[in-house]
């Protein structure tokens, strides 16, 4: 295993490594998981991509019960957001309930395939299946980059996590990007220049 960011980063940047392993981090999405990071003392990261509603809860939960470890002193805790802008909301819309449809299929127990917008929107749903697909849609915060930003503040607000990790969903790799910029220009981020590939 080679931890990003690892020695070789590191080194280039002028960074002095305190440990030669990768911080360990708990991963959940319940007050189970959040509970159990807070009782060995280690880092929370929250799958708010899973479950949004429950961020604040958990987080609060982790930090009441903390208990300070040779890992860590105080609680540190990262969410996870699944996140969809375009420049409209209608576009927003159609990229999530791709989304939306690729997790229905693999709790069907199907192949993780993300269908086109077009597929997505055209597909004969039961009732049951539109249910699962609302819940998947409701779960991705989308909409214009200001829509997604200002829900993103919110819950920032509420749950105060110390970092936050977005994950953008959606069909194609140019949505993803466009999302990504989107959101980065949405908060006056600086352009990172992308290395060209040596391969």
């Amino acid at each position: 295993v080679y931890a990003v960011p690892g020695p070789g980063q590191d080194k280039e940047n002028g960074f002095s490594r305190t440990s030669g392993r990768p911080s360990v981090w708990l991963l959940g999405s319940s007050g189970h998981s959040a509970r159990l990071a807070a009782r060995l003392g280690l880092p929370f990261a929250f799958a708010a991509h899973f479950s949004p509603d429950h961020v604040d809860a958990a987080l609060r939960l982790y930090r009441d019960r903390f208990t300070p470890s040779a890992v860590l002193v105080e609680p540190y805790a990262l969410v996870s957001f699944a996140v969809m802008a375009a420049d409209d909301e209608h576009e927003a819309l159609r990229q999530t309930r791709s989304y939306a449809h690729s997790m229905m299929r693999m709790l069907h127990g199907k192949s993780y395939l993300v269908p086109t917008p077009d597929e997505a929107a055209s597909y004969p749903c039961t009732a049951g299946e539109r249910m699962v697909l609302d819940r998947w849609t409701d779960s991705v915060l989308h909409g214009t980059p200001g829509q997604v930003t200002e829900r993103l503040n919110r819950l920032h607000e509420v749950a105060r996590p110390d970092e936050i990790m977005l994950a953008s969903v959606g069909h194609s790799p140019q949505a993803l990007l466009h999302s990504t910029r989107l959101i980065a220009d949405a908060y006056d981020l600086p352009a990172t220049p992308v290395p060209a590939s040596t391969h």
